[in-house]
């Protein structure tokens, strides 16, 4: 199961999550390749678990990844100009009008939804809060930035 050769599960994310026929737990496993957290557009790896305790539905995917090169990496001042000018993978709920990065974190980047993807992409996790003219907290932020330069 997941990522082979120095890939490993590291955590399990778990949250109640609802649906027409009641709630369900989720439990999605994060990723490490080499010791750096793989990120991904829909999980890569999840359980759900219902209301009795059944599991009503898994995903799980498994790639062959190996090491192939070392490349050189944006700094934190180009990924952030990049990130103002909107370049990346991120959403914003509606009315957010500045956004507070708490962190910045190295990731790899796998696209679940393919099926296909020669290398893993080294990218920036950014993590923060959304908030409006007010300051009122809106939504946490999420996004990646390619690090590649």
């Amino acid at each position: 199961m997941g990522l082979t050769s120095s890939g490993t599960f590291t955590q399990a994310d778990v949250r109640q999550e609802g649906y027409d026929n009641g709630t369900y737990i989720s439990v999605r496993f994060v990723h490490q390749f080499n010791g750096i957290p793989v990120a991904a557009p829909v999980p890569g790896s999840e359980v759900r678990v219902g209301d009795r305790g059944a599991v009503t539905g898994f995903t799980i995917w498994e790639r062959t990844v190996e090491e192939s090169w070392d490349i050189p990496l944006k700094s934190s001042s180009t990924m952030y100009e990049e990130l103002r000018k909107g370049n990346g993978y991120y959403t914003l709920p509606p009315y957010t009008a500045r956004v507070v990065i708490s962190r910045v974190s190295l990731a790899y980047w796998l696209d679940t939804t393919s099926g296909k993807q020669d290398y893993l992409l080294p990218v920036y996790e950014i993590n923060g809060e959304c908030l409006d003219d007010a300051g009122n907290f809106l939504g946490n932020f999420n996004g990646w930035i390619e690090a590649a330069k």
